[in-house]
């Protein structure tokens, strides 16, 4: 399965973003400020993080990805 990273996963864009990867079969990794409050449909894996924090993102990206999407 490809895994892909959503970077601003729950913006107006992400959302769908995310939405859309899982209807599609690829696992969403999304990462997220609040995982209590994201949200999100499909089953997608959570990780807290902000971009203004680097070391955050490691988690999500941890074990190889195909492609990252950012907005």
């Amino acid at each position: 399965m490809t895994e892909i990273p959503v970077i601003g996963a729950t913006g107006s864009v992400g959302r769908h973003v995310v939405a859309t990867l899982a209807e599609g079969g690829h696992g969403v990794r999304a990462l997220v400020r609040n995982p209590a409050t994201a949200a999100l449909a499909g089953a997608v894996e959570l990780f807290q993080g902000h971009l203004t924090r680097p070391e955050s993102l490691e988690p999500a990206l941890a074990g190889g990805v195909e492609a990252v999407h950012l907005m």
